[in-house]
């Protein structure tokens, strides 16, 4: 069977990274954002304004969110040594 991308453990810190990335990135204080973190996938309800291209947001908040998580879970560092943590295995 395969292995999780996220370890059930670190789950809902890396929601609560993203969520601060994304009011981060927005440079907003907004009142709640909605999403599903699960092991293999995420899907976040965020407010973008038209000024600002989804790309650049998503870009952002995988790129702090990554630094963060590779810097609090060391086995996670391990685990994704050859790729970026978002990245994508060939």
């Amino acid at each position: 069977s395969a292995q999780p991308a996220l370890p059930a453990e670190i789950t809902p810190t890396v929601g609560t990274l993203l969520t601060s990335a994304a009011r981060s990135a927005l440079r907003t204080g907004l009142p709640s954002l909605r999403g599903l973190l699960s092991s293999d996938h995420l899907h976040m309800f965020v407010p973008v304004p038209p000024k600002l291209a989804i790309s650049d947001l998503v870009r952002k908040m995988k790129g702090s969110s990554s630094c963060k998580v590779q810097r609090e879970f060391p086995a996670i560092r391990r685990r994704y040594w050859d790729c970026q943590f978002w990245g994508v295995r060939a």
